[in-house]
């Protein structure tokens, strides 16, 4: 009984201090929020950043640090993290209008037209689908294909089948 009781207090403490931590990173995006909206855009970079080196990490955060190094006249880190928050985030057209905005003012920007197939696949499917989707998307497959690899190996089902696709 002892046990369980110490377990559940354990578990309480670390529950409480997953809270605190939280209200700490909604502390420190705030501040950064004000400092970036009274013109301070480096001081709200090292605050987004601080949130960063703390393990935290959201799409809105990866916009509010590209749109401040944008403001800082630093394209390719804003760059850097609009794609980012496209990867956590991508519909959201903010960030894709920011993207392709700080994108054109670079000198080597390479088209659309020239990238090989599969880049282009993998990039429209990332502009339209998180990476959670894609990831659920990829396992159902692999899943109803293993069971049907399954149901033809242990029970003999599907076996004309197979034979049609061999």
């Amino acid at each position: 009984m002892k046990l369980r009781t110490l377990f559940v207090l354990l578990i309480a403490i670390c529950v409480s201090f997953a809270a605190f931590a939280q209200e700490d990173f909604k502390k420190l995006f705030n501040e950064g929020n004000v400092l970036y909206e009274n013109g301070d855009y480096e001081g709200a970079i090292k605050a987004y950043e601080e949130i960063l080196e703390e393990g935290y990490e959201s799409g809105n955060l990866y916009y509010n640090l590209g749109d401040g190094y944008f403001k800082n006249n630093q394209i390719g880190k804003a760059i850097l993290y609009f794609e980012k928050a496209k990867k956590l985030i991508p519909r959201d057209g903010d960030v894709q209008a920011n993207y392709k905005y700080a994108l054109s003012l670079t000198k080597n920007n390479v088209p659309e037209n020239f990238k090989i197939f599969l880049l282009r696949l993998v990039d429209t499917a990332s502009r339209h689908f998180t990476v959670n989707e894609i990831t659920i998307f990829i396992s159902s497959i692999l899943f109803m294909f293993m069971v049907l690899v399954l149901l033809h190996s242990y029970l003999g089902i599907l076996k004309s089948n197979f034979k049609l696709l061999v």
